[in-house]
């Protein structure tokens, strides 16, 4: 088929010509049958009228009486009845011929059957031209492409069926699927990357996940700042992130992303891509960051210094764990030394200790290091038991269980001892307040660990209790009742 502006020859059903771009008349193909019938019908009426004039022709000869324009009149009515009601159903057909999407549709898939591909392609091309929007002729239309291995009209196709607003969500996914596999065949994971970030289809990137590459994203936003920054890097999808710190584009030789990256004093300018388990890679995201940093904040110590008559516990915290930024530094100690990192480290409330007691608190963050917060408290109770009583509560109970052989706690004969020693004063919701023992487990070479057995002694009453710390709570369990132990008869002294 030629091109009627220029000549230039063009694939049968294109409606646009390739060389010049002038748009291709679609001039109707009349099928053989249609037009032998219209022939053979036209040919039976001439015969008919020109029998009709010779037999008049006679007539008139012989009579000459005869009316000859009343005989074709007559003649001429039934010659352009049966005409008319041959030509009708022709017209009738050609209408559907030329303008039914139904027809243009289903001759289509008659000779896609046939396996013939061109006149299948020209019949779907047709059906186009009245139903644009008609996603299932563009389906079948790609998919005679296909068969025909012209990739360009069959990718071409397959996007349009994304973007017409008729396609139903079966045919956009197919239509997604079947272009994906025509990349994945050329190797071409960066166009399966953009094409379904530009999806916005949450359900389709699920579908695909191993084949898309999202853009780094930055927990920090880039801008000035006057404390430490712990910056993060997430991507969506199995892959690594790679980033620099000097303005250079990352590559896969880079350094690789595994932990927060941490902004101390100083200008940044971060660039991070997401590489994928298939290679895909992202685009590269930048940020600048500018942080400037006198020192750390000092600890936040709760309460004062100050005097105490009931058992209390001191609380800290750091401006990082405050704001939600990490997990606190925090470093103590109770001998009147600046803490350091070798120091007890801070992790839950401290019971204060009873008598007089000081305490040093400092933050150390990622090198830097928090002026030390200072507290001095004072600790007396007003209790009838006292610690030295409460210590042996507890000694006296283990003697009568037969856990230990006597008051100095050999527990065996491998010259191991079970020691019990009180540790801090509690306060256990409303059942008042407690000393808390634990039990020291001590070898035959004076080496003393915990058992993980603690109790509790109530300073008023001496009642004794399993001190149980489960999740942070304190909690009272009772134990098995024991006899009190039958008292020794008096040892007479020989002197009196």
């Amino acid at each position: 088929m030629k091109c009627p502006n220029c000549g230039y020859e063009i694939p049968e059903g294109a409606l646009l010509c390739e060389n010049c771009g002038g748009e291709i008349k679609m001039v109707p193909e009349f099928e053989p049958e249609i037009e032998d019938t219209y022939r053979e019908t036209i040919k039976n009426i001439t015969d008919e009228i020109t029998d009709n004039d010779f037999s008049s022709t006679e007539a008139d000869a012989k009579s000459p009486e005869a009316v000859r324009p009343k005989k074709d009149y007559f003649r001429f009515i039934i010659a352009g009845g049966i005409f008319l009601i041959i030509l009708i159903p022709i017209i009738t057909l050609l209408y559907r011929r030329n303008f039914s999407a139904e027809y243009q549709i289903s001759r289509g898939m008659e000779y896609e059957e046939e396996g013939d591909y061109n006149k299948a392609i020209g019949w779907y091309n047709k059906a186009l031209i009245l139903e644009p929007e008609n996603a299932d002729v563009m389906a079948r239309l790609a998919q005679v492409y296909f068969e025909e291995n012209n990739k360009t009209e069959y990718e071409y196709l397959l996007r349009e069926i994304i973007d017409c607003p008729s396609a139903t969500d079966e045919q956009v996914e197919s239509a997604y699927g079947k272009l994906i596999a025509v990349y994945r065949a050329r190797d071409d994971y960066k166009g399966i990357n953009e094409l379904l970030l530009s999806s916005g289809s949450q359900s389709i990137i699920a579908q695909y996940q191993g084949y898309i590459a999202t853009e780094p994203e930055f927990s920090v936003n880039e801008g000035y700042y006057t404390s430490i920054q712990p910056l993060k890097i997430s991507a969506y999808g199995d892959g690594d992130i790679y980033y620099t710190m000097d303005g250079t584009d990352p590559n896969t030789d880079s350094t690789k992303y595994t932990s927060p990256i941490l902004l101390e004093n100083g200008d940044y300018v971060i660039k991070a891509y997401f590489v994928n388990v298939n290679g895909i890679t992202s685009n590269i995201v930048t940020k600048e960051y500018h942080i400037s940093i006198d020192e750390l904040e000092p600890p936040k110590v709760d309460p004062l210094s100050g005097a105490f008559t009931s058992p209390t516990k001191i609380s800290v915290i750091d401006t990082l764990e405050e704001a939600g930024e990490g997990e606190s530094n925090i470093y103590y100690t109770t001998d009147g030394s600046i803490p350091t990192e070798s120091s007890m480290r801070y992790t839950a409330p401290i019971n204060m200790p009873l008598g007089e007691s000081e305490f040093k608190f400092i933050v150390i963050e990622y090198g830097l290091k928090s002026p030390v917060e200072t507290r001095e408290y004072s600790l007396k109770l007003d209790a009838k038991v006292s610690v030295s009583e409460a210590e042996n509560n507890v000694i006296t109970y283990m003697l009568a269980l037969g856990k230990i052989r006597d008051m100095s706690g050999a527990a065996d004969d491998n010259g191991n001892f079970l020691n019990y020693a009180f540790q801090f004063v509690t306060t256990i919701g409303d059942e008042g307040s407690y000393y808390v023992v634990a039990e020291l487990l001590r070898d035959s070479e004076g080496k003393s660990t915990r058992t993980g057995s603690m109790y509790a002694v109530n300073t008023e009453t001496g009642e004794m209790w399993k001190y149980i710390l489960a999740e942070d709570d304190e909690i009272l369990s009772e134990m098995d009742a024991i006899p009190a132990p039958t008292p020794e008869p008096p040892v007479e002294n020989d002197d009196d």
